[in-house]
C-alpha cells in the first residue's frame, strides 16, 4: 500500500507534473495529499470513486467549485445508510467536476451488462450535464478487459475521449 502523503515524493521522482488520489466514497485522504502534493511543487489531482444506484462513477475536481461540489456529494452521501448517491445529486452538483465512466464496477460497465438501450439511456443522462467534462475510462490492472473493445466504440459513437487509469492501494 501507499502512504497518500508519499504520492507527490514518487511523482516527483519520476518527474510527473501532477498525481491524482481518487478515493472509494471518501475525501479522507485528499487534504493530506493535495497538502503534500503542493509542497512537492506537484499539481493534486483530486477525487471520488461514488456509488450510484447503477454502479460507481468517478468524480475528479478540475477547480475550487469542482472541490467544493465534491464535499457537497460527499455530505449527500453520508446522509443514508447504504451510502448511494443519486443520479440527480450529481448532476446538480457537477459544477468543476469531471466524470469518467467505464472502469471495474462502474455504472457504464453495469448498464452495458443489462443492454445497449440501458448503456445508452445512462450515457444520455450524463452528457449533456457533463460535456466536455465526461471521458470513457479504461483501467488496466493485469490485462486487457473484456469490455474496452465496447468501451472505445462507446467513445468513437459518442465522440467521448478515452483516459488511461491503475488502481493504486493506499
Amino acid at each position: 500500500a501507499i502512504v497518500a502523503k508519499k504520492l507527490p515524493s514518487i511523482a516527483l521522482k519520476d518527474e510527473q507534473p501532477a498525481v491524482g488520489l481518487v478515493d472509494v466514497k471518501s475525501l479522507a485522504g485528499a487534504y493530506e495529499f493535495a497538502t503534500a502534493a503542493r509542497s512537492a511543487g506537484i499539481q493534486p489531482i483530486v477525487g471520488c470513486d461514488f456509488e450510484t444506484e447503477h454502479g460507481f462513477i468517478t468524480l475528479i475536481s478540475q477547480n475550487a467549485n469542482g472541490w467544493k461540489n465534491l464535499l457537497t456529494i460527499t455530505r449527500a452521501q453520508a446522509k443514508n445508510a447504504q451510502r448511494i448517491v443519486s443520479d440527480e445529486v450529481i448532476c446538480g452538483n457537477n459544477d468543476g467536476l469531471i466524470l469518467l465512466a467505464g472502469g471495474p464496477e462502474s455504472a457504464l460497465e453495469h448498464r452495458l451488462s443489462s443492454g445497449r438501450v440501458e448503456a445508452n439511456d445512462w450515457l444520455k443522462l450524463y452528457m449533456p450535464v457533463f460535456g466536455e467534462r465526461m471521458f470513457i475510462e479504461i483501467n488496466r490492472l493485469t490485462g486487457r478487459r473484456q469490455s474496452e473493445a465496447v468501451l472505445d466504440r462507446i467513445s468513437h459513437a459518442y465522440n467521448l475521449p478515452l483516459v488511461g487509469t491503475s488502481t493504486a492501494a493506499y
